[in-house]
Parts: C-alpha cells; sequence; structure tokens
C-alpha cells in the first residue's frame, strides 16, 4: 500500500508541473532560437551524466548560443566549469554558489543578470533531489528571465521512505533520466554522446596514471563507494571485498570520488587488504 501511495505522489506532483508549465509556457517547443540556455546544478559526476542531454539539445539548435548555467553549490567546490570551460560546443558557462542566492535581494539581482542574457528557450536538467518547492521557484525564475519557452522539470526523488522506494520502485539512471526528459521535449536522443573537452594535459594525466600501474596493460576498474542518495551507498566492507577480489584476478583499482568521499575510499582500500589506487 505504502508503495502505491508514494507512486501516486510521485505522479500527481509531475502532473502538477507539467500543468503550471503548460499554464506559463502553452505554446509548442521553438525549433529555432537565438540563445538557448542550459540549467543543470551540481558536481563533476552530475555534469557528465547530463552531457548526453546536453548534447542533444546542441545538435537540436546548431546555430544557437548555448549557455550553460551552473553551480557546484559552495564555493571551492568542483563542477561544470573546471569539466568544461573548453568545449567548443558551448558559448558561454554561467557559474553562480549558493551564497550568490541567499537572500531575497540577491535573488532579484540574479534573475535581472539572467534576464540580460536574452534567452529565448530554457531547458532544466532538473537534480535527482529536486524538490517540488525548488522545481516551481526554479520555473518562476525561468520566467523571470524574460525566457519564450521553458521545459524539463521533474520529481525523481520523494523524501519519505527512502528503501522502500529502493526495493519496490524502479528508478532510471541519471544519464537514461535527462536523456528522457529531453526526449519528451521532442528533441533527437538517439546518439547517446559524452563530448569532453580532451586535451594534451589531460592525455599527460592519464599517461601518469597508466604508468603508475604495475602492470600497465591489465584492466582498470574504478570503485567510487561514496553516493548522495543514502539508498545508494554499499557497504564499505562490501566494496573492499569486490575490490580485493578483481585485484587479485590482476585488475588494476582506481577509488574515485570527491572530497567528501576520501574517508570511504581510504576505509575501502584499508579492508581491501591490498594496496589499491
Amino acid at each position: 500500500m505504502k508503495a502505491k501511495i508514494v507512486k501516486a505522489l510521485y505522479i500527481l506532483s509531475n502532473l502538477f508541473l507539467k500543468l503550471v508549465r503548460k499554464i506559463i509556457w502553452p505554446g509548442r517547443r521553438p525549433e529555432t532560437a537565438k540563445t538557448v540556455c542550459i540549467y543543470r546544478i551540481g558536481n563533476i559526476g552530475d555534469t557528465i551524466c547530463a552531457l548526453p542531454a546536453m548534447h542533444a539539445i546542441r545538435q537540436s539548435y546548431r546555430s544557437s548560443r548555448l549557455i550553460l548555467l551552473t553551480s557546484p553549490g559552495k564555493r571551492g567546490m568542483p563542477g561544470a566549469k573546471e569539466l568544461l570551460s573548453n568545449a567548443p560546443w558551448l558559448d558561454k558557462i554561467i557559474v553562480y554558489y549558493s551564497d550568490e542566492i541567499d537572500t531575497f535581494k540577491k535573488q532579484m539581482a540574479f534573475n535581472e543578470k539572467l534576464r540580460k542574457e536574452s534567452i529565448d528557450v530554457c531547458f532544466e536538467l532538473p537534480n535527482n533531489l529536486a524538490t517540488l518547492r525548488t522545481s516551481l521557484r526554479n520555473m518562476t525564475a525561468v520566467r523571470l528571465w524574460g525566457v519564450s519557452w521553458g521545459y524539463g522539470w521533474r520529481i525523481s526523488t520523494i523524501r519519505w521512505n527512502a528503501q522502500l522506494q529502493s526495493e519496490k520502485i524502479y528508478f532510471p539512471d541519471e544519464v537514461d533520466r535527462l536523456l528522457k526528459v529531453v526526449a519528451e521535449a521532442g528533441i533527437d536522443t538517439k546518439e547517446c554522446c559524452f563530448p569532453l573537452p580532451v586535451n594534451d594535459r589531460h592525455r599527460h594525466a592519464v599517461k601518469k596514471l597508466l604508468a603508475s600501474f604495475n602492470d600497465s596493460q591489465a584492466p582498470i576498474i574504478a570503485i567510487a563507494a561514496g553516493a548522495k542518495r543514502s539508498t545508494n551507498r554499499w557497504p564499505l566492507e562490501r566494496y573492499a571485498a569486490v575490490a580485493a577480489h578483481l585485484k587479485r584476478q590482476g585488475t588494476n583499482i582506481v577509488l574515485i570520488g570527491g572530497a567528501g568521499d576520501k574517508s570511504a575510499c581510504d576505509k575501502v582500500n584499508d579492508l581491501s587488504g591490498n594496496p589499491l589506487c
């Protein structure tokens, strides 16, 4: 019964957002636009998962000026700017931080700044943890920017009975979830592409990493032990057991994550009984 209630809440929440969006922007998606904005917040992983959806939008608006509006949250956190600053398919990246919109006055100044960009079409690639309140706030902000057509607001997480949801409800991976949002706007998403701007500095860093392995020809498996959603956090002991098994099979292991995941990676390394990268 609880699972049915949760599913109903998802359906009702998204129907409500769809209705509000249709009231604000009743027309069909413009086939052409002078300036298109993609709104996607988050850190490195959030940005990477959104790349195929961004690529699909760019392919649909090849001649448009394309802006990426993004925020990594607090200052000092890595995000889209560090990953995509040299991407040739982006015309501009606008980065803001949480302390820049923490008062009503700052929010109004921020909205005025975006209004000056003369955005015609805006796609929000919604954060997995976005709430109904946040979605409505963002939709209102986009309207204040003078955008002629907006799309993308979704509820993908209801913060109630998370364990039950993980057991009873299917959640698509983040890449597929965002591609579906874009596809529902009528954009072709058949080509799943990750257009990362790779340069010589990146190639040198990869070569240096490969050279650090005892056997540079062995397979490499990356393990990310951290996760924002609590139900996505596998017990560290199990990560360690898998890592140790793979290491015994001759596989190179790389533990990855953000600054907040360091303690988890250290514990996996210690529990595995083998020196891991």
